[in-house]
Formats: C-alpha cells, structure tokens, sequence
C-alpha cells in the first residue's frame, strides 16, 4: 500500500514543486523562530533596563510671544487648562511645577585655593512622585542639616567638557558632586537665610534645578513676592505612549512646547514591537505559502 501511495506520489508531483515547497517551509520556520527568539531577548531586555517599560514623562509650557516680554499677557496654566490637560486619553497624570519666588544664589567665602563666589541661580520642585530620587534622601524639614538638590545630568556634562575645558579646571564625577555641600543664601521680603545645600542625586526627566516640595513651600511662603494669582507656567505629564499623534497634535493645536527628545526610550520600545510583529507576520505568510504549495502538488 505504501508503495502505491509513494508511487503516484512521484508520478504526479513536479521534484522541483516539492523541493521549492520544502525550502518555503524551511525558510519559514526559521524566520518564525528568529521572530520568537527575538521576542524572548526582547523581554530580557527589558527586565535588565528597566527604563525602556516605563512611562515618559514630558513637561511642557506656553511659548513666549512679544506679548508675555511686555507683560501685557499673563503667561502660565490656567486652572480649566491644566483641567483639559488631565483628560486627555494619552495622559496618565499631571503634576504643577513650582518655581521659586525669591532670590537664591550660590556663594563660597573663599580660601587660599578658591577666591569668593556668587552666582545667581533658580530652583523648582515638582511632587515627588515624580522623581526617581530614593525617599530618605528627598525628606526635608526645617530641621534638616542641608537642602536636598537634584541636578539634570546634562548640567554636569557642560560643565565636565564645556566649562571646566575651557578654564583649565579639574572634572568633576557624580559621586563626588554628591559629597560636596554648597552654601546658599535665600532673600526676600526684607529678610534673608544662610543654608546648606548637597546634591543627593541626578536625572534626565527635568532640565532644571530641583528642590523638594515641602522645601519650596516653605521658603515661597516665607521669603517669596506676594502674588494674587500664581499660575504655573510648566506642568510635567506622565505618558505611556509619549508617541500618539494625538499628544502632538494637542501641543500643535494649544501652542505648547515639550522636549520630545524626552521620548526616545518609548519610540524605541515601540520600535521593537512593531518589528517582532513584522517578521512573525512573515514567517507565518510564508509557511502558509509552502503548505498551499504542499495541497495543490498532491492535488
């Protein structure tokens, strides 16, 4: 029986037909597990770094016309504003970033290695939820020996390559920013304070110099000019997909800015989905293929 089967097998089946049908399938099944082990070194991946799975955060802000630099126009978020914000589908959530009210700056009382310095300088805070800073190093109370600060990275790198470059002066490495504490003096309302201040970490979510929360409260409150109506003129939104079109054309349609470079972990992580879909895709269509070449053959 076998025989007969084998023999009007080969009587009406092209060698070619078969042999192009195997290495179809072949062909085939290789891509396909190409498609699953790179799903695998994929996920592996991204339990290593973490970073790639989580959310973006983005902070946006108004543009600057003429109006706001002659003070005609109020800038800054209005509250039905920040409101429309939070209820966009690509929104997860919203936080206010606060700036300072007062003066600070930065200063050293000189030695016989630094001559004395002063700098005028800002501080913002942002809820702490936001940041990716451990908690015990962010506590602040009126207690508190220094003032927590956390720097964006690019900050250093200017100053590592750029400035200290250029002026002949010793780079500086994160740790050993994190050991050092600065001295600031904070003035308004006919009063100042002297404190302590330590770089307890850095980020590349805000380009900008960060103070806890409950600090910035309390020195608005204490030494910041009294404003009827504060409006905050930067929010900072957590998104799981920082790449909808949608978010783009929000920003586009309500003239606001965002740093998109802010993005490049999720376009990346989307990237890869969408190629492991590809090349499955392909790896199935041409098996497919090769088992329709199978049936028609032995048809």
């Amino acid at each position: 029986m076998s025989k007969l089967l084998n023999k009007l097998v080969r009587q009406n089946t092209g060698k070619s037909a078969l042999l192009w049908a195997s290495a179809g399938m072949l062909t085939g099944y290789f891509i396909l597990l190409a498609a699953i082990q790179l799903y695998f070194d994929m996920n592996q991946l991204l339990k290593n770094d973490k970073d790639l799975l989580a959310k973006d955060f983005i902070v946006i802000n108004k543009k600057v016309s003429l109006l706001n630099t002659l003070k005609v126009f109020k800038g800054g978020f209005k509250a039905d504003e920040i409101e429309l914000i939070k209820k966009q589908d690509f929104v997860d959530e919203v936080g206010i970033v606060t700036p300072n009210r007062f003066k600070v700056g930065a200063f050293t009382d000189g030695n016989d290695e630094f001559p004395p310095f002063y700098a005028e300088m800002f501080f913002e805070s942002v809820p702490d939820r936001f940041l990716d800073i451990a908690e015990d190093a962010w506590k602040w109370d009126s207690s508190s020996a220094f003032i927590p600060i956390v720097l964006p990275r690019d900050y250093l790198k200017l100053y590592n390559f750029g400035f200290a470059q250029s002026q002949n002066l010793p780079q500086i490495s994160e740790e050993l920013a994190q050991k050092a504490l600065s001295d600031f003096i904070i003035e308004g309302r006919g009063k100042s304070i002297r404190l302590k201040g330590r770089i307890v970490g850095f980020t590349d979510r805000i380009n900008s110099i960060l103070v806890p929360e409950k600090f910035m409260q309390w020195a608005n409150k204490n030494y910041g000019r009294e404003e009827d109506q504060i409006r905050p003129s930067r929010l900072i939104i957590v998104s799981k997909n920082p790449d909808d079109p949608a978010l783009f054309r929000f920003l586009n349609e309500h003239d606001y800015e965002a740093n998109t470079q802010q993005t490049k972990t999720s376009r990346l992580n989307a990237l890869l989905q969408i190629l492991f879909a590809a090349v499955s895709l392909v790896g199935i269509i041409i098996i497919v293929l090769a088992l329709l070449v199978f049936s028609v053959s032995f048809k």
